[in-house]
């Protein structure tokens, strides 16, 4: 009997694996590109285009992870405050942050 952590991670990585052209990192970079062209905006904003980019259904708490300044599964390093901090409502690049962005400022994002 498989348990149901395990069918979750299996849908997962299946789901993604059917989804060609995205790589490791793709969404962090997404999120930098995005900070970068709309600096300010709310965790939702950002997780909504990304959901956008990924061609997936938005619902809350999706790809809240990002944002997450503690419980992060898998002990993995948090995001915030290394590629983007909260200021006053909104979402802005650190410096690292900056270094993840790939397009030019003048680009035209979602």
């Amino acid at each position: 009997m498989k348990t149901k952590g395990t069918e979750m991670e299996k849908n997962s990585r299946e789901n993604f694996e059917t989804k060609p052209g995205f790589k490791k990192g793709d969404n962090l970079r997404f999120i930098a590109d995005y900070l970068l062209k709309h600096p300010g905006s709310t965790m939702t904003e950002v997780r909504r285009a990304l959901c956008k980019f990924r061609d997936n259904n938005y619902h809350r708490g999706k790809y809240s992870t990002y944002f997450a300044k503690s419980w992060i599964p898998g002990n993995r390093k948090s995001y915030v405050d290394a590629y983007w901090y909260k200021r006053e409502g909104g979402w802005y690049l650190t410096l690292a942050g900056y270094g993840l962005a790939t397009v030019d400022p003048g680009a035209k994002l979602v």
